[in-house]
């Protein structure tokens, strides 16, 4: 029986870190929950870490022996040692996993997190190294190549955009959920997304997976930003059919989620591994919601009043409640959830100031 490979070594946990971010602490909680719940469908791949120059290929030298020194602190802002001993292995693990979907065309994981806010001389927003970019410019040193970087992240992926211009790199094509929308529901998201990876992706030659948790509409850091459990699910089935289909191989990483329950955090990153094991036909597409919330379009103001009421959970956190709640209004305000009318806002540049990066 063939298995998903997970690349993964120990060394890719940072033993303790101070921060908010659960990045640098999280791939082995995740691994073992992986293991646990699909432990004779995955196969765990060992690898050597990479050394500073390696790293350094999306990097300035100095940044990485800075960090590596400990004397230039990391993307959370301190100079833990734990932090940086990882490194070497999460930038590995990623390295490793890509080369593999890309020679063997079977999608993987990577279970890393932290990489797409770090630039080529600098980290921010839990991000120390990139090790998306690593991985990509590693493997293209090797052959010509094109390859995708799905960032389903609610954050935009300013690291990414930063090295691609410093080293002047064409080989890449990107999407970032959170530089192409600030407020926008999972619905209306889902309705586009298979279309989106066709035209974008269909070309390359393998594709990195970035499967924020944090768009999930309890996460923090979510913005406006608001995928359901179930909607995430949807997104990632979505993404692995979408490049099977394609015969583009995937390899997955993390990336962010913040909520203060890590077990919901988790969740998140078992239904990843979920999705991708129904794709492969190694796991039943049987789950305990329905994919779709209201597939039965609302005809009559009663049914549009209704719907509102339904949904309001996921649009009260953005004051779209009616002043006058009327049946009239929840009907009104039922019409504009069920067409997602509401006006979208510009991504914040990430300037390495204010909360968490952005000012």
């Amino acid at each position: 029986m063939n298995k998903l490979k997970v690349f993964f070594e120990e060394g890719q946990t940072a033993k303790s870190n101070s921060s908010f971010s659960p990045s640098a602490t999280k791939p082995a909680l995740v691994v073992n929950e992986w293991q646990k719940l699909y432990g004779d469908k995955i196969e765990i791949v060992g690898f050597r870490p990479l050394t500073n120059a390696e790293m350094s290929v999306a990097h300035n030298p100095a940044y990485i022996e800075g960090l590596m020194n400990l004397t230039i602190p990391n993307g959370f802002g301190n100079l833990s040692a734990d932090v940086r001993d990882s490194l070497p292995y999460v930038n590995a693990s990623v390295t490793n996993a890509l080369e593999a979907a890309y020679h063997t065309g079977q999608s993987n994981f990577a279970p890393v997190s932290g990489a797409h806010h770090a630039r080529y001389s600098n980290g921010g927003g839990f991000c120390t190294t990139n090790s998306l970019m690593v991985a990509a410019i590693t493997l293209a040193k090797k052959q010509p190549i094109k390859i995708g970087i799905v960032d389903c992240d609610a954050h935009y992926y300013d690291g990414v955009v930063d090295i691609i211009k410093t080293l002047n790199i064409d080989y890449i094509e990107g999407y970032s959920l959170g530089g192409d929308h600030r407020s926008i529901t999972g619905k209306k998201f889902l309705k586009g997304f298979k279309n989106m990876l066709i035209n974008k992706f269909k070309d390359c030659d393998v594709l990195l997976y970035n499967a924020g948790a944090d768009s999930h509409i309890d996460d923090p850091l979510s913005g406006n930003i608001a995928f359901t459990t179930e909607e995430m699910f949807e997104r990632d089935l979505i993404l692995f059919q979408t490049m099977k289909e394609l015969g583009v191989p995937v390899t997955a990483c993390l990336a962010g989620g913040y909520q203060k329950d890590i077990s919901k955090v988790i969740e998140c990153h078992a239904n990843t591994m979920k999705a991708a094991l129904v794709v492969e036909g190694m796991e039943d597409l049987k789950i305990q919601f329905e994919l779709s919330k209201a597939s039965k379009e609302p005809k009559t103001d009663a049914e549009f009043a209704e719907y509102a009421k339904n949904e309001i959970a996921e649009h009260i956190r953005w004051g779209y409640l009616p002043t006058e709640k009327t049946e009239d209004d929840w009907a009104n305000l039922g019409r504009r959830i069920w067409n997602d009318d509401f006006e979208e806002q510009e991504p914040p540049e990430f300037t390495g100031q204010g909360p968490y990066g952005y000012s």
